[in-house]
């Protein structure tokens, strides 16, 4: 009787940790076609900003210490050219749940706490025209749909850390680029009460 129950024991737990391996790799479902909605959705938002600045406006410090629009729009495209080179860029399998940090991200860019930008994506004044911006976002853009729509996002980004939350996933990268605009396209319409 004993050797039998061990056996059904031993099955048991080889069906169980089949069954617990099945329901975590399904854990989370990246739906894509979601993930491109948000970016879409975002895109559209902050380029429709733009377009309703003239060349002179888009210049215009809101004070002395803060951006210009022209200036977000720099640093926008500075951190989405970095986030495409780690999107796809050298990767590894992850062994955390992919969108392990989305939530972090989400929290830290919807934060008001000021922060300063890393030296490589702060603004230097090499874009001053509303039309500049919108052709050069729309480009990253369009890499980083292709990016999206073509590779693995589970998979952990190796060629570049977030020098605050250190390795990304390509899911995670997405969505700070998402978050990352949202926090600065706010920055655009509210510059009073906006944060870096």
């Amino acid at each position: 009787m004993g050797a039998c129950w061990k056996n059904i024991s031993n099955f048991n737990a080889r069906v169980f940790g089949l069954m617990a391996f099945i329901f975590n790799s399904l854990l989370p479902v990246m739906n894509k076609e979601t993930i491109l909605a948000d970016l879409d959705t975002c895109t559209q938002s902050f380029l429709d900003t733009l377009r309703q600045f003239n060349k002179n406006d888009f210049i215009q410090k809101p004070s002395v210490d803060l951006w210009s629009p022209a200036e977000v729009a720099e640093h926008l495209l500075l951190l989405e050219i970095t986030a495409n080179k780690a999107i796809t860029g050298t990767t590894i399998p992850t062994n955390r749940a992919p969108d392990k940090k989305i939530p972090l991200i989400k929290w830290a860019m919807e934060d008001s706490t000021k922060r300063v930008a890393p030296a490589s994506v702060l603004p230097s004044n090499r874009i001053t025209d509303p039309d500049t911006a919108i052709e050069k976002v729309t480009q990253q853009r369009a890499s980083l749909r292709e990016a999206i729509t073509n590779l693995d996002l589970s998979e952990a980004c190796t060629s570049f850390k977030h020098p605050a939350l250190g390795t990304l996933t390509r899911w995670e990268w997405v969505y700070f680029t998402i978050y990352h605009m949202q926090r600065h396209l706010q920055q655009i319409k509210q510059p009073e009460s906006s944060a870096t």
